[in-house]
């Protein structure tokens, strides 16, 4: 039978595969657009770079700390067992690793708002030309130091969640509490009559919002973008109305792979400490599929998108001469090539 250290450390070894992956991937993705692509232009020329290199560095911070989790009755641990550095090295990485988590969902809410006002000719477009980029920059941080604040500010362990873990901890890891790189959420202060703990309750009503606020904006967009689609479908070309149903398999796909991946798992552990009362589970495990959305969303653009289909088809066979063209500016013409 596995124990919870074992779960551990299959976890890492799936990280440590996975970021090889991701590295590959993304990094073909970004030399397709740069290099071979040649009429690629605007920002979503930006935008599909930011979001590569946005899945390398939460690769690299995921492999840097090997973040995992422990649910535990009406508590979870937040933590990591890596030796190679010191206690206050590794909790700083995870929260690192959480910035780069949330970045890059919330950067999936920005490219979401960007191809839907490119698709209704919305000025707002005017945002993501030329430095003002930066603002959609400064909007993933804020949520990505937000995101981290919370669990910094809120997740300390202090003596009732000692009190409380120190058991199981040893139990299940054989470290002593004071030992471990981590943080903590526990939902209830008196545990007999099951008072809700401010803390707890503070920290996962903000890491919840977060991660809301970002799907409101994706489900938002994508709706609206299916609905323009739908009236614009009639008055297109053949070949344009084929590029656009390209668009629109490319959405669903990109909006459901990050919610499977990212969101499902991490949901059960948040919350289960408002709702199970007797667990004990390296609840890690699984939100092991974490690591694979950052590839997965590179090989998405690449199989989807015809343009970039073909290139990586020519770039097998060796016939690297073509270039492409994928126009960011233009308002209808853009998005039905993106």
């Amino acid at each position: 039978m596995l124990t919870p250290t074992d779960y551990y450390n299959i976890s890492a070894d799936i990280s440590f595969h996975v970021f090889f992956i991701t590295l590959f991937t993304n990094l073909v993705l970004i030399y397709m657009t740069i290099y071979k692509i040649k009429r690629i232009v605007g920002a979503y020329k930006t935008c599909i770079i930011i979001a590569s290199f946005l899945g390398i560095c939460f690769q690299l911070s995921d492999i840097s700390c090997h973040p995992f989790f422990h649910s535990y009755n009406q508590s979870f641990i937040y933590f990591t067992l890596s030796t190679w550095t010191s206690k206050y090295i590794s909790e700083l990485l995870l929260l690192v690793y959480c910035v780069c988590y949330s970045s890059v969902i919330s950067f999936m809410a920005v490219q979401f708002l960007y191809r839907y006002w490119i698709m209704t000719g919305s000025r707002s477009v005017k945002y993501f030309d030329g430095w003002k980029i930066l603002y959609s920059q400064a909007y993933i941080f804020l949520i990505g130091t937000i995101y981290s604040s919370s669990i910094y500010i809120l997740g300390p362990f202090d003596d009732e969640s000692r009190r409380y873990l120190r058991a199981e901890v040893m139990r299940n890891y054989n470290l002593t509490v004071e030992s471990i790189a981590g943080f903590v959420v526990v939902a209830v202060e008196d545990h007999e009559e099951s008072t809700l703990r401010e803390r707890g309750e503070a920290c996962m009503s903000t890491l919840i919002i977060l991660i809301s606020i970002q799907y409101m904006i994706m489900i938002y967009a994508g709706t609206q973008m299916h609905l323009k689609l739908k009236t614009q479908i009639s008055t297109i070309s053949t070949s344009d109305r084929s590029l656009q149903k390209q668009l629109f398999k490319a959405l669903v796909i990109q909006v459901l792979s990050p919610s499977l991946l990212c969101c499902v798992p991490i949901i059960p552990i948040l919350v289960g400490p408002y709702i199970f009362t007797k667990i004990s589970f390296p609840t890690g495990i699984f939100v092991s599929p974490f690591t694979i959305f950052p590839s997965l969303d590179s090989v998405i653009l690449m199989t989807v998108v015809t343009e970039y289909r073909e290139c990586f088809r020519k770039m097998l066979s060796k016939n690297s001469d073509s270039t492409y063209e994928i126009s960011g500016r233009t308002t209808k013409t853009a998005i039905s090539r993106i």
